[in-house]
C-alpha cells in the first residue's frame, strides 16, 4: 500500500497487436506531485519527469535510475543536439539539460528551403 499523499506511476501493458490496454501496474512510488512529461529513447528506455528529477525506466517499466537536478519538479523535457543524446528539461523557472549515452527518439526537423 502507498502511503497516502504520495502518487504511483502506471506503466500500462499493450497488447501489440490491438493496442487494447490491459492492466497496469505501479512502477514505483513517486515522493509527491505527479508525473510531467514523457519522452522514449532509440532503446524502448523511458523518462518521466516528476518530483525528485528524472525517472528513468527500461521498456518493461523495470527501475533504472533517476537523473537528480537538485529542482523541486520537472515540468517537461526533450531530446536535442545534433546527435540527440542531451536531454533539455524545464521545472517552474529554469531550463537546464544533460548528457546521456542513448539518443532520443528523434523528432521531425523542418527543412530550411
Amino acid at each position: 500500500m502507498w502511503p497516502i499523499g504520495h502518487r504511483r506511476l502506471l506503466f500500462p501493458n499493450l497488447y501489440r497487436s490491438s493496442l487494447k490496454p490491459c492492466a497496469a501496474q505501479p512502477v514505483f512510488a513517486r515522493r509527491s506531485g505527479v508525473p510531467d512529461g514523457m519522452k522514449v529513447d532509440i532503446a524502448g528506455n523511458v523518462f518521466c519527469g516528476g518530483a525528485g528529477g528524472i525517472y528513468v525506466m527500461d521498456a518493461k517499466g523495470k527501475k533504472l535510475g533517476r537523473i537528480v537536478h537538485g529542482q523541486p519538479a520537472t515540468t517537461n523535457m526533450g531530446f536535442g543536439g545534433d546527435d540527440w543524446k542531451t536531454l533539455f528539461f524545464t521545472n517552474r523557472d529554469r531550463l537546464g539539460s544533460v548528457n546521456v549515452k542513448i539518443a532520443g527518439v528523434p523528432v521531425p526537423v523542418a527543412k530550411k528551403a
